[in-house]
């Protein structure tokens, strides 16, 4: 099945002006880093990378689209966005059934991830798939000065016997193309993709978190690249084991 890889970059963060070129390490931009699992994995025919200051990002090996105004602000939409860039591909003569989508500030992924995701939806059948980090079930919510958890007031569950529980770690976002032109972002079925538990500490929005992503880098990369965590396709509320790591 025909792909197309889209890397969302806008250069006006609030947070981080310029994030997107900055260096996880050495000569590597976070943009250049999607850029290059993208390329790696082998699947796509066509690599975006979309932008509002195409000038000020320098990249190898992908095409440099300029996104319009209304989809270069800090609430735009990245469906949109990504919606965009597959009409412009296909109005250019290109016919493509899978859209997957590299957050570039979402560091946790490597080729090899990509790549398994991308085969995984297209063996299923499935219409997306997300990459997860497990997360421990006690899981607490804070609603301004409040906080509370699913089993409060009590009994307090051990956590054996509770679900398991997924962080979104949008590192790789597989979905139809029929499903982008419809403006989602992805559906079920679903094929979750757990990551390691400290791939969080890889999505940076802040200085602090790319300082802390600078940090574990050496050893996450080498993890990354040789990564085979287990995948499973949920049907809305069911789920089965399909592929295991």
């Amino acid at each position: 099945m025909r792909g197309i890889a889209v890397i969302p970059a806008r250069m006006g963060s609030n947070r981080m002006p310029w994030k997107n070129r900055l260096e996880i390490e050495v000569g590597v931009s976070l943009a250049q880093h999607a850029v290059n699992c993208a390329r790696g994995a082998g699947c796509f025919e066509r690599i975006v990378v979309s932008t509002d200051a195409p000038e000020d990002l320098p990249i190898d090996r992908a095409i440099v689209s300029r996104r319009p105004p209304d989809l270069a602000t800090g609430t735009s939409d990245i469906a949109a966005v990504v919606q965009h860039e597959l009409a412009l591909a296909e109005r250019m003569g290109g016919k493509y059934g899978l859209v997957a989508v590299l957050q570039p500030a979402v560091l946790a992924r490597s080729p090899l991830i990509v790549k398994r995701l991308v085969d995984e939806v297209a063996r299923t059948g499935a219409r997306g798939g997300l990459t997860m980090c497990p997360v421990h079930p006690w899981v607490w919510t804070a609603h301004g000065d409040q906080i509370s958890a699913p089993w409060l007031p009590g009994p307090y569950p051990r956590s054996q016997d509770c679900g398991k529980m997924w962080q979104e770690i949008n590192a790789v976002q597989v979905t139809t193309a029929e499903v982008v032109r419809c403006g989602g972002r992805w559906d079920f079925p679903l094929v979750v993709m757990d990551l390691p538990a400290w791939s969080a500490v890889l999505d940076v929005d802040t200085p602090a978190d790319l300082e802390a992503a600078r940090d574990i880098w050496p050893y996450a990369r080498r993890k990354l690249e040789t990564w085979t965590g287990d995948m499973r396709l949920c049907h809305s509320t069911t789920m089965e084991t399909t592929t295991r790591g």
